[in-house]
């Protein structure tokens, strides 16, 4: 109980008046941002890996906001809604043009223990698979929250045919780098394998 009443101390000693005012720390962050990250906050490598995600798919055209809502302090005012991450998401498409008007329209993207939500576009059945597969427990840490928005992101711009790379495509990443090595390998071995081959077959064609 006591690190929670630290948490929500920090949270609110941290927020602009503007965001005291509003209720949602979300709301407030979102109209500028692309990413809303928890009060208690996650690994940095997360949060980096997750911001770096989005700015990857607005580069592609596929420009998504991210709420992650570890608890119900991360609500503010609206906490009734924690483990409602669907009516979250309604509620932010509408709330976020008050603040910005650049923000209307937005696709939004909130990741809660309970799951996730999107609203703010009409999502084909791809992108909407990818949101309600999302990988997360209700134990889940700020730092899971954050990995699985990340790879919810990935998988929510491949599906809508822009590959940024990670769980969503090959755009870059690892995996595919380590397999374009694997099959030079196997390709270098197969040539080496038959030119030793011919060799062979030539030394016994000059011992006859």
């Amino acid at each position: 109980m006591r690190r929670l009443l630290a948490i929500a101390a920090a949270a609110l000693l941290a927020l602009p008046a503007a965001a005291a005012a509003n209720g949602d720390p979300p709301s407030d962050v979102l109209p500028y941002e692309d990413v809303s990250l928890p009060a208690e906050p996650p690994s940095r490598a997360s949060a980096d890996a997750l911001r770096a995600a989005v700015r990857r798919a607005r580069e592609a055209g596929y420009p998504l906001k991210v709420a992650v809502i570890h608890s119900a302090i991360d609500l503010g005012t609206l906490a009734s809604v924690f483990g409602r991450p669907q009516q979250y998401a309604d509620y932010l498409v509408a709330e976020l043009p008050r603040h910005n008007p650049e923000s209307e329209g937005a696709r939004i993207l909130v990741v809660m223990p309970a799951g996730a939500g999107i609203a703010g576009t009409d999502f084909g059945a791809g992108e909407r698979r990818a949101a309600r597969t999302i990988r997360v427990t209700t134990d889940a840490t700020p730092t899971d929250l954050t990995r699985a928005a990340q790879s919810t992101v990935e998988r929510m711009a491949g599906a809508a045919g822009r590959r940024i790379g990670g769980a969503g495509g090959s755009g870059g990443g690892s995996g595919g780098l380590i397999a374009a090595v694997l099959v030079g390998v196997l390709v270098l071995a197969a040539a080496l394998a038959g030119l030793a081959a011919r060799r062979r077959e030539h030394a016994r064609t000059e011992r006859a």
